[in-house]
């Protein structure tokens, strides 16, 4: 099951959403939907972090994820989705987007910056 979602509201007005599960894989938050991230079927949602404005708008989004499957495959399939040709970099619904994979803990990171 996916971790307790935990929201913590900085002192200048800004705020983090987050949740963790060792287990299994975490649920995004709704607060995303609207972003449609593509998110692989081999990826188990490990831990994610929303970083949003005093506007309650999303400055930022970890997603940490894990994979049985190669991570090389995984990085290859993000490649073909944002039509990138080096990095699994590139723009989705106006954040930067940049993916990639730790071959050690077998993590693959999925991080949106606003534009």
């Amino acid at each position: 099951t996916g971790g307790e979602v935990d929201k913590t509201v900085y002192d200048d007005g800004t705020v983090r959403i987050s949740a963790q599960s060792d287990l299994g894989s975490c649920k995004l938050p709704k607060i995303l939907d609207t972003l449609n991230i593509p998110i692989h079927d081999e990826l188990k949602i490990r831990n994610y972090n929303v970083y949003l404005d005093k506007e309650e708008n999303i400055n930022s989004v970890e997603i940490y994820c894990s994979t049985d499957k190669d991570g090389n495959e995984i990085i290859e399939w993000y490649k073909k989705k944002l039509n990138s040709t080096n990095d699994a970099k590139g723009i989705w619904n106006n954040f930067e987007i940049d993916v990639s994979f730790n071959q050690f803990s077998n993590l693959v990171s999925i991080v949106l910056k606003k534009q």
